[in-house]
């Protein structure tokens, strides 16, 4: 991503926090002008952004840098209709998440804590000395890093809100800085830790002594936390299953978890063992996520072709139960396809099947038949995979569109 998004996306977030103040001071109707610039600047920059992420996602691979970009969204999780999230979910992903998702786990961890997206939706930025908030310092143990069954107890959990303290916002209207503290002050953007704001006590996470230092004690939990077993099993685990499917054996997991502890949390290092394991795995299939119905689905009638207009993706995506960036919990979306296996799900997917076959012209802003797509190598390679049941069902189609909307019904299709 070149300059001017970083530009356009960090200008957004700024005027958006300058609109927010603005509108505590105002009196009268709701329905002022300033009010409805605020909401319709939000809309604006998420829907359009929206549309750039699914453009730039469906057709990378499962162990692409853009499909784990997807993956650490959904693992570091943010709602984007929570206050100013939605303005700052462009600079989440850009700057956060996608420079680090193959990188080193720490850096990734580290930028995500700290930035407002996440400070914002887990109310770190109400997190101050003497009034401790343990939102984001309970998700950061129980879903970020150690899991749910990692060995920590609330103890830690509030020992961790201290180590936060004084992480937020920059202040709209700096107020004084005493000088003795001016050089702990860390800013970037709207990001800054203020240390007024910070408990500077001594801290014990996990049997570990963090002495009151400021800043610096944040980079100490995330080291621990980066170094911790229950953290290289949990991360490994999840990746496992988002790479290979449900149930990846014990030994892979292990396997990987060996590899994220000697590599420092190198991301790449332990996605790559992973990947290599996947022909070893001898297992079932797995049911798609609406996310991955919908992208090998659009792959497959787009015959490889770059897409022009994706908007009808974000609406089958959303009908399906799964919107980009729309989980409210920042326990993301489920990675099991069990979770996502229900006859709901199924016969919504049958509905959707003939209406994507439908508009591929749109997508792809140039006329398309459905017998180009029947005709095409990917389509006739797939088919040859399906069962008899199957094969019988394509059989009787009369139509080409019919054919390939059955295709993409079939069971067969439905998993991976």
């Amino acid at each position: 991503m070149n300059e001017d998004h970083f530009a356009r996306y960090s200008a957004a977030l700024a005027e958006y926090r300058q609109t927010q103040a603005a509108l505590r001071k105002l009196k009268g109707p709701r329905g002022t002008e300033e009010r409805k610039r605020l909401r319709q600047t939000r809309r604006d920059l998420v829907s359009g952004y929206t549309r750039e992420i699914l453009g730039r996602s469906l057709y990378a691979a499962v162990d692409s840098s853009e499909a784990l970009t997807l993956f650490w969204f959904n693992h570091f999780n943010v709602y984007w209709r929570n206050e100013l999230v939605g303005a700052a979910l462009p600079d989440y992903v850009e700057s956060a998440i996608r420079p680090h998702a193959l990188g080193r786990f720490r850096d990734l961890l580290l930028a995500v804590i700290t930035h407002p997206a996440m400070l914002v939706y887990l109310d770190n930025d109400h997190n101050v000395a003497g009034r401790i908030n343990e939102t984001l310092a309970r998700e950061l143990l129980e879903l970020h890093t150690l899991g749910v069954t990692g060995g920590y107890g609330q103890t830690d959990v509030g020992e961790v809100a201290r180590v936060l303290t004084g992480l937020g916002l920059r202040p709209i209207r700096p107020g004084r800085m005493p000088k003795q503290l001016a050089g702990m002050v860390r800013e970037h953007g709207e990001f800054m830790f203020d240390p007024r704001k910070h408990d500077f006590g001594e801290k014990r996470v996990l049997g570990v002594a963090i002495p009151g230092s400021g800043f610096s004690e944040i980079e100490t939990l995330i080291d621990l936390l980066d170094r911790h077993p229950s953290t290289a099993r949990h991360i490994a685990g999840k990746l496992g299953t988002f790479l290979l499917g449900d149930d990846v054996p014990e030994a892979v997991v292990a396997n990987a978890a060996g590899v994220f502890q000697r590599t420092d949390g190198d991301i790449r290092a332990t996605v790559r063992n992973i990947v290599q394991a996947r022909d070893r795995v001898a297992g079932g299939r797995t049911f798609k996520d609406p996310f991955r119905f919908v992208a090998s689905a659009v792959r497959l009638l787009a015959m490889g072709e770059p897409l022009k207009d994706v908007r009808p993706l974000s609406r089958w995506l959303a009908a399906l139960g799964q919107p980009l960036f729309g989980r409210r919990t920042p326990d993301g979306y489920s990675l099991s396809g069990r979770d996502w296996l229900s006859a709901g799900q199924l016969t919504q997917r049958f509905e959707l099947a003939r209406e994507m076959v439908a508009v591929v012209p749109r997508l792809l802003e140039k006329p398309v038949s459905a017998a180009q797509i029947r005709a095409a190598p990917a389509t006739e390679a797939l088919v040859a995979t399906l069962g008899p049941k199957s094969r019988h069902a394509l059989a009787r189609a009369t139509r080409d569109r019919d054919y390939l909307a059955l295709l993409l019904s079939s069971p067969e299709f439905m998993y991976w």
